[in-house]
């Protein structure tokens, strides 16, 4: 079955996504029955910011409730927007980390949010977490 020339589209952008990128995750999403109404194309996370995005055509429009869905992202601190084209995803994207502040002037974040980063992702690791550090089964047995 041919695909339609928005699916292509959301495919292009994604891998360009993630070739610009290389630490994000971009999920599509296919909306169904059982997804909610106007939910958008594509999902992602970038240096831990929040990101959707409509892939349209260009003679494509938005509908009032991914309208709604966009300003709620946007309001909640999160980066949505419609786009058209793979750099124009880029840019929204590389605005989107400027204003959050995680940008330093090479374009990657700064040291001290490697640092925040790297700290979280080894506290979530199972050796160091409180739950399980003083657990029964996690102990060495000495005898």
């Amino acid at each position: 079955m041919a695909k339609k020339p928005e699916s292509r589209r959301q495919r292009k952008i994604r891998q360009r996504l993630e070739e610009v990128f290389p630490d994000s995750k971009w999920v599509k999403i296919h909306g169904g029955w059982f997804q909610d109404a106007g939910l958008l194309d594509l999902h992602g996370c970038v240096y831990g910011l929040h990101c959707e995005l409509e892939v349209k055509e260009p003679d494509g429009e938005l509908s009032p409730l991914q309208i709604e869905r966009i300003y709620d992202i946007l309001n909640a601190g999160g980066c949505a927007a419609e786009v058209l084209t793979e750099e124009q995803a880029v840019n929204i994207v590389y605005g989107a980390i400027r204003k959050a502040g995680f940008e330093s002037k090479a374009g990657m974040p700064s040291r001290d949010t490697q640092k925040i980063r790297v700290y979280f992702l080894r506290a979530r690791s199972r050796k160091d977490s409180p739950r399980t550090r003083n657990c029964r089964t996690t102990r060495r047995r000495t005898r």
